[in-house]
């Protein structure tokens, strides 16, 4: 069983930050937080250091186009940052990407089949955390999928986590994948937590086989509001 709190592009706003720290506090039993970029914005040129007292066990980020300092995740202490990264939890492996620059797919399959060949048992979900949409990193994608997975006959769900898009009003969106270029199970989540209610998470369960999914977000009196998608 994998519990995942899924929040992006709170671009530093003090409303959003607090909203999202508070709703994370309270779910400290869910195991990963995935943070997909956009954290800062404008003068703000490190992330919230409100973000490293959060109680989850596993803290994954990877920055977004408003990130534009290198070191702008220099102050989240407990976070993975240094894309790309990989990282496994209750059977499920995490894949870091960089959206903002050229991801070469050698670079990225080396560090998964080392990962695999430091004794990772093959994932029953394989998560994958950009800023971008996917359809931005054109084949790499399901070339990575290829050379990782095929070659041991292992076919894993595939959850890609994102940000970056948010037109106005808009706060989430899950869907199947569209336009990756492969015929992989893939689904997505996609959020703005700086938009709409301000504040808001995709909660994404795993149970190994099916996903269930609520988006939540805590209103001006500290309730915290539960919506299917």
């Amino acid at each position: 069983m994998l519990n995942l709190i899924h929040i992006s592009d709170p671009h530093n706003e003090s409303r959003t930050v607090e909203r999202v720290v508070r709703l994370a506090k309270a779910h400290p039993k869910w195991d990963v937080i995935a943070m997909t970029g956009d954290c800062t914005s404008g003068y703000q040129m490190h992330v919230d250091e409100r973000f490293n007292t959060l109680p989850q066990k596993h803290l994954f980020s990877v920055p977004g186009n408003h990130d534009i300092r290198d070191n702008a995740y220099l102050l989240l202490n407990r976070w993975v940052t240094e894309c790309p990264w990989v990282a496994a939890v209750n059977g499920a492996w995490f894949l870091g990407l960089d959206s903002r620059k050229s991801v070469h797919k050698n670079a990225v399959v080396d560090i998964l089949s080392r990962f695999r060949s430091n004794g990772h048992v093959l994932p029953s979900l394989f998560v994958i955390m950009m800023h971008h949409p996917p359809e931005k990193l054109g084949k790499i994608i399901p070339d990575i999928l290829t050379s990782i997975f095929t070659v041991h006959r292992h076919h894993p769900r595939v959850l890609i986590l994102n940000g970056h898009e948010h037109p106005k009003n808009f706060s989430r969106q899950w869907t199947k994948a569209k336009n990756i270029g492969c015929d992989w199970n893939v689904s997505i989540s996609q959020i703005c937590s700086s938009q709409g209610e301000h504040g808001g998470a995709h909660f994404i369960t795993w149970d190994g086989q099916l996903f269930r999914k609520e988006y939540r977000y805590m209103d001006q009196k500290g309730c915290i509001i539960t919506m299917k998608n």
